[in-house]
């Protein structure tokens, strides 16, 4: 619940703007920030603004300036298609982490032709930035609806419409991106949330787009509410992991119990609900974060952390525990990356609304649904005070296509697992679906090369037939160990 907070507490307090003025599609460069450098050879970086509409399908006078960096290949043609990066989130931030992402992005997208990323509206460096001075009193749900009603109204007279802040709009901004830049077609790379602002492209503009990546598979809601199947996902993630480290002696050679007994031995031990802020203690929710962030990365660092818990909760150890506690400041400053207005703007008018009680008649593990329970009703309590109209339902529908798509997920991925990319692919006449054992959200950028190397090989020919064999042969042993010395 702590959690939960400080992100309420984000979006009613991060820094503000006001919307720039009139102006035409155009790329109006400046001196790039403090992070965006071009560490692979053969690219120059370069920094600007896109000034694109508030509203796209109706002018309203308002406008938001989208912070872009292309990273222009020095050498190879124009004729080569750009690729652009799609963030997720809703409201992820990209400019200020690219020191962490370029060479990632274009080790996987680049091979000769420019990369684009941006920051979505209202997030990072884009403004208007989404902020507010309503403060918030307590946790309790009255508190946080009416201090989310006062944000809406001050923004209101900001002239900044949060009704303006969701995924046709995010589309749109994207092929903004492409005229001023004056691209004919784009590659598209979105990852996560990033990946279901690219099936709006695909329906709303399918003549920009060359080809599309989709690397952890969004599906509208419309296909399927992944809000609420976000726990669900969570415990269908660890299942597959638990069997993939039986199946693999390297995952945890030295373990008492095996991976599955081991989190039901570390969840029935912790306290449900932290009882002091200021003094550490691994409660229920802090444990399935951890177990949460071990899935998102792969199967070597889920063995890690589940051990450091099994220490620092089972074996009381106090090396376990104070690795655990270096690791939670980590995860909250990570918070900071995410535009929270931004995020519900998008979750409030994209979804329906999900009880704890539905989850349970769903089967999920109690486990589980306790730990999202207050997050169901903060969440709740934030979208009553908003009051932001759905999303229309043309928009929630699944996107049909016959451009060349590819579609990556990974096995035990608790975010977006592999199924979701199978509604999807579904639906895309030209698409190959690839799950990659071991791993786990967006596997592209998580250091592998077996999805960089199936990446770039659609990159060359999307309409070739792709040799994915390599994605049934991730082991822990083969897997990036880097991470897991900081854990």
């Amino acid at each position: 619940m702590k959690w939960l907070y400080g992100l309420v507490a984000l979006a009613l307090g991060c820094g503000g703007g006001d919307a720039g003025p009139d102006g035409a599609l155009e790329f109006d460069t400046v001196d790039c920030w403090d992070g965006v450098m071009s560490p692979v050879e053969d690219y120059e970086a370069e920094c600007g603004f896109v000034q694109a509409p508030s509203v796209h399908g109706a002018p309203d006078g308002n406008f938001v300036n989208l912070a872009v960096v292309r990273y222009r290949s020095t050498t190879r043609g124009p004729q080569i298609t750009p690729a652009i990066f799609l963030q997720g989130g809703p409201g992820g931030r990209v400019i200020d982490d690219l020191d962490a992402l370029v060479e990632s992005l274009l080790e996987a997208l680049g091979d000769g032709r420019d990369v684009i990323a941006f920051d979505p509206r209202g997030v990072g460096r884009s403004g208007p930035q989404l902020r507010c001075d309503a403060e918030l009193e307590s946790t309790e749900p009255e508190a946080i609806s009416s201090a989310f009603a006062t944000c809406r109204n001050e923004l209101d007279q900001r002239r900044v419409d949060l009704r303006a802040y969701r995924s046709l709009e995010n589309a749109a901004d994207v092929d903004a991106i492409r005229q001023a830049l004056g691209y004919e077609k784009l590659v598209l790379y979105g990852t996560s949330y990033g990946s279901l602002v690219a099936q709006h492209m695909l329906r709303d503009f399918p003549d920009a787009v060359e080809s599309v990546i989709l690397d952890g598979v969004l599906p509208p809601t419309g296909v399927l509410d992944w809000l609420a199947e976000t726990s669900r996902a969570e415990e269908t993630a660890l299942i597959a992991a638990s069997e993939q480290c039986e199946a693999d002696r390297s995952c945890r050679p030295d373990a008492a119990m095996n991976l599955s007994d081991t989190v039901d031995a570390i969840l029935d031990a912790v306290v449900p609900q932290a009882s002091d802020e200021d003094t550490f203690e691994v409660d229920r929710g802090l444990a399935l974060a951890f177990i949460n962030v071990g899935l998102r990365i792969n199967l070597a660092t889920l063995a890690v952390l589940i051990d450091r818990l099994e220490g620092a909760v089972l074996d009381q150890d106090t090396r376990d525990r104070d690795a655990l506690e270096r690791l939670v400041t980590a995860l909250e400053e990570s918070n900071n990356s995410i535009s929270q207005l931004h995020f519900f703007s998008v979750t409030c008018s994209e979804h329906d609304r999900i009880t704890a009680g539905e989850l349970v008649d769903q089967g999920v593990r109690p486990a589980f649904v306790s730990s999202a329970e207050p997050t169901l009703a903060t969440l709740e309590a934030v979208c009553d005070g908003l009051n932001l109209p759905t999303i229309e339902n043309s928009a929630r529908q699944g996107v049909s296509s016959d451009i060349p798509a590819l579609l990556l997920s990974g096995q035990i991925d608790p975010a977006t697992p592999p199924m979701w990319g199978d509604l999807v692919a579904r639906d895309l006449a030209q698409s190959t679906h690839v799950t990659f054992e071991a791993l786990g959200h967006v596997t592209g950028l998580l250091g592998d090369p077996c999805p960089i190397s199936i990446t770039r090989a659609f990159l060359d020919d999307p309409d070739a037939a792709l040799e994915t064999s390599c994605a049934r042969d991730i082991t822990v042993a083969s897997q990036t160990m880097e991470r897991q010395s900081e854990l």
